[in-house]
């Protein structure tokens, strides 16, 4: 019995002395975290540019509108809508929801919407409804129009790995009309 001991110690000498595989070991123990935080780079950079792409369709959809001198036509609303979905590009754009509306902000700083135009699924408002804006806005528009852009952008990740679904970047943005009069919708 000591023999085979004896046999079976120095057989793990050797094997403890034996380096050829570790570096394939070690390989094979820290390639999964590897590969996580190079997908995770990936994922986040790529929900991070898709954050700023909503952010720069719902600012362009708004000061195109807030340029108008007066009134705006349904066909120049289409074109902005056209040209805020082209800063998206190359993304995937089929999930942009817009809405663009015309807010009346009264001297007592109580609003209502005086049109309000959406496109692919997005929420257009009632004429007349009141409209929640921030307590800033509200001040520095008082007596006068506000144009308010919105954007919906579903981002849908390229793997399941980092992220298990997708998510949503709601972006809004102010403008008060660059001649300071109503700009009506023909």
């Amino acid at each position: 019995m000591s023999k085979i001991f004896l046999k079976l110690a120095k057989k793990a000498q050797k094997f403890q002395l034996n380096e050829k595989g570790v570096a394939a070991v070690e390989f094979a123990l820290i390639l999964p975290i590897m590969l996580t935080l190079y997908i995770g780079t990936a994922e986040v950079g790529r929900a991070i540019e898709y954050n700023k792409r909503a952010a720069v369709a719902a600012a362009t959809m708004g000061d195109l509108v807030a340029r108008a001198d007066g009134s705006v036509s349904e066909a120049e609303i289409t074109d902005f809508f056209a040209a805020a979905k082209i800063t998206l590009t190359p993304y995937p754009i089929v999930n942009l929801k817009q809405v663009i509306t015309s807010v009346y902000v009264d001297d007592d700083g109580d609003t209502s919407v005086e049109w309000s135009r959406s496109k692919n699924g997005g929420a257009a408002y009632s004429n007349g409804d009141s409209f929640t804006l921030p307590d800033n806005i509200k001040d520095i528009s008082e007596d006068g129009y506000v144009i308010v852009s919105e954007t919906s952008l579903t981002y849908t990740p390229i793997t399941s790995y980092i992220f298990s679904s997708g998510f949503t970047f709601d972006k809004k943005y102010y403008h008060l009309p660059r001649f300071g009069d109503e700009i009506e919708l023909n």
